[in-house]
C-alpha cells in the first residue's frame, strides 16, 4: 500500500538582486524546501554533484534531464515508535514554487498514518518553511484516512436519525407529518430541493431533503400553530368544568401555553441527550469536512468519532422509546377517542328514539298499557277494580 501527502509552498518574497555599499549586486535568496529537507531529516537527493559534471554517464544525462525539469527525488529514514522506515519524497520547482510529495509504502495503513503525522507536524511547524513561504496542503493522505475511516459511522447515524424522524412525525401526524409542525419557510424550501411537484414523492423526500441545519431548525425553531391548538382544545374537552382542576394544575396549564418547539413537543421524553441541538450543529459542522473530502484534523476525528458512537446509542433506545411507549400511547389515545365518539352518537341515537316513542304514546292509547307496564315494574298494588278497569282498557 502506497500513500502520498501533497504540498505547494509559494514564496512569500521573491530573490532579488540587490546591490551592496561598494556597488556590488548580490542575489539574496531564501533557504529553499530541499535544504530544509536535509536540515529536517538528513534527507538526501539525486541532485548532480560538481564530480558527476567532471565525469558525466548514461545516469549523469537522466539526473541533468530531471534538473532541467526541476525535478529532485530523494529519500531519508525515520523513526516512529521504534520503527524506522525509508520515506521517499519528490521535489518539483516552478520558477519560486515549489511542490513537494511525500510517498510512503506499508502493509499497514495505519503505520502509514503514523509516519506521515510525524512528517506533516515537522513540516507545517518549521520556523524556516513558515517564514519562508506560505504551505498549502494539495492532497492530504491523513485527513483521507480519518474520512474514510469515520464515514460509515456518519451514515449510520445519519440513517437511524431520519428514521427516528420518520416514525414519530407519521404516527402523530400521518400523511401530514411535515406540514403539521414545519414552518412554511422550510416547506418552501424543501419542495424547491424535491423538484418535483407530485405530492405522494414528496412525502417520501421530505426528510431527505433536509440538511442539518434544516433538521436544526425543524427541532428546535420556536412556534405555536395548529397542532398546539388541537391539544389545547382537547384538554378543554376534557375538562369541560375548570372548577373541578386545582389551582395549580391550572396555573401550570397557564404557563404551558406558549411557543414551543418540535424537540419539547415530541422528542423530549425520548431519552435523547439535553445538549441535542449542539450536538446536531457540531456534527453537521464536521459532517461537512468529511463530506466534501476535507482537511480534518486528529482532534476533529476524535471528537466526532465520539459523538456518532454516543448519538447512534442514544438514538437507537429513542426509536425503542418510539416503537413502544410512543405507538401504544397513541393507540390507546386513538380507542379513547373513538369510544367517546362512540358514546356520544349512542346517546344522540337513543335520545332520538325514546322520543320517537314517547310521541307514539302520547298519540295513543298504548300509554296505559305504559303506565301499566311501569306500575308492575314498581311492584305496585293494584286493587282488583283497578284491574277489571284496565282490562277494558287494554282490550281497546
Amino acid at each position: 500500500m502506497k500513500k502520498i501527502n501533497s504540498y505547494v509552498f509559494l514564496k512569500r518574497v521573491d530573490d532579488k538582486l540587490k546591490k551592496d555599499k561598494e556597488g556590488n549586486y548580490i542575489l539574496y535568496m531564501t533557504d529553499n524546501v530541499r535544504s530544509v529537507l536535509r536540515e529536517i531529516f538528513n534527507a538526501e537527493d539525486d541532485d548532480l554533484t560538481l564530480e558527476e559534471l567532471e565525469t558525466p554517464t548514461d545516469e549523469t544525462e537522466e539526473k541533468y534531464e530531471k534538473m532541467l525539469l526541476g525535478k529532485t527525488m530523494g529519500n531519508f529514514q525515520l523513526e516512529v515508535e521504534g520503527r524506522t522506515k525509508n520515506i521517499d519524497f519528490k521535489l518539483s520547482v516552478v520558477d519560486s514554487t515549489e511542490y513537494l510529495d511525500i510517498i510512503i509504502e506499508d502493509d499497514s495503513e495505519e503505520t502509514i498514518i503514523k509516519f506521515m503525522k510525524e512528517i506533516d507536524k515537522a513540516i507545517i511547524t518549521n520556523n524556516k518553511l513558515s517564514k519562508n513561504y506560505i504551505i498549502i496542503t494539495s492532497y492530504d493522505s491523513i485527513s483521507e484516512y480519518y474520512c474514510n475511516k469515520v464515514y460509515p459511522k456518519l451514515n449510520e447515524f445519519e440513517r437511524k436519525f431520519r428514521k427516528l424522524l420518520f416514525i414519530t412525525y407519521t404516527a402523530q401526524f400521518k400523511k401530514a407529518y411535515f406540514e403539521s409542525t414545519t414552518s412554511k419557510e422550510l416547506q418552501t424550501k424543501a419542495k424547491e430541493k424535491i423538484k418535483n411537484r407530485n405530492a405522494e414523492y414528496r412525502i417520501q423526500q421530505y426528510l431527505y431533503s433536509l440538511d442539518f441545519y434544516d433538521f436544526k431548525q425543524l427541532l428546535f425553531d420556536k412556534s405555536w400553530n395548529e397542532y398546539d391548538e388541537k391539544q389545547l382544545h382537547k384538554y378543554l374537552k376534557k375538562h369541560s368544568d375548570l372548577r373541578e382542576l386545582t389551582d395549580s394544575e391550572i396555573r401550570n396549564k397557564i404557563l404551558s401555553i406558549h411557543p414551543t418547539n418540535d424537540w419539547e413537543r415530541l422528542f423530549s421524553n425520548k431519552g435523547l441527550d439535553e445538549d441535542f441541538e449542539n450536538i446536531i450543529v457540531k456534527i453537521g459542522e464536521l459532517r461537512n469536512i468529511v463530506a466534501h473530502n476535507k482537511i480534518i484534523k486528529e482532534d476533529q476525528y476524535n471528537e466526532l468519532n465520539e459523538m456518532l458512537d454516543n448519538s447512534i446509542i442514544t438514538i437507537d433506545e429513542a426509536i425503542n422509546i418510539t416503537e413502544t411507549e410512543d405507538f401504544k400511547r397513541i393507540n390507546s389515545e386513538k380507542i379513547s377517542e373513538t369510544m367517546e365518539i362512540f358514546a356520544e352518537d349512542l346517546k344522540r341515537i337513543t335520545y332520538g328514539i325514546t322520543e320517537k316513542i314517547n310521541k307514539l304514546f302520547e298519540s295513543t292509547n298504548l300509554k296505559n298499557t305504559l303506565n301499566l307496564f311501569r306500575d308492575l315494574a314498581k311492584g305496585t298494588i293494584i286493587d282488583d277494580e283497578e284491574n277489571d278497569k284496565n282490562d277494558e282498557d287494554t282490550k281497546k
